[in-house]
């Protein structure tokens, strides 16, 4: 039996090892997001960019909506999934300068995370804005 017990032991260790690789994986990619995000928002309006779509998208699964929020501050557009109470289905960062008044933008990178029910990250995806 004593073996047995000690591969439930190492078991359990690996899955937490595992577990807390996630989460750092999860806090560098949404470090970055966050610091890509401040960098390019901070610049004069109409500035040009060159800012890239984030590498690891999926390191973003299974945050909640509001572990976003903290680190990235509200999203430039969301969509609404129910009214009463008010649930999130998607956010959506744009990762660039905001363009001047009347410029036809477009070409940046935003990032559109999908939540699901509970308001946790299904996907994120990233793609160049018309």
């Amino acid at each position: 039996m004593k073996p047995f017990g000690s591969s439930i032991f190492l078991f359990l260790g690996l899955l937490a090892v595992c577990q807390s690789t996630e989460a750092a994986s999860q806090g560098i990619a949404l470090a970055a997001l966050s610091k890509q995000l401040a960098t390019e928002k901070s610049k004069p309006d109409g500035s040009p960019s060159e800012a890239k779509c984030p590498d690891a998208l999926i390191e973003f699964e299974g945050l909640s909506r509001t572990e976003l929020h903290k680190s990235l501050g509200g999203p430039d557009t969301f969509k609404l999934k129910t009214i009463s109470p008010p649930k999130i289905s998607e956010a959506t960062y744009f990762i660039a300068p905001k363009a001047l008044p009347g410029a036809r933008g477009g070409g940046h990178p935003k990032v559109t995370f999908y939540f699901n029910e509970s308001e946790q990250v299904l996907r994120a995806a990233c793609k160049l804005s018309r």
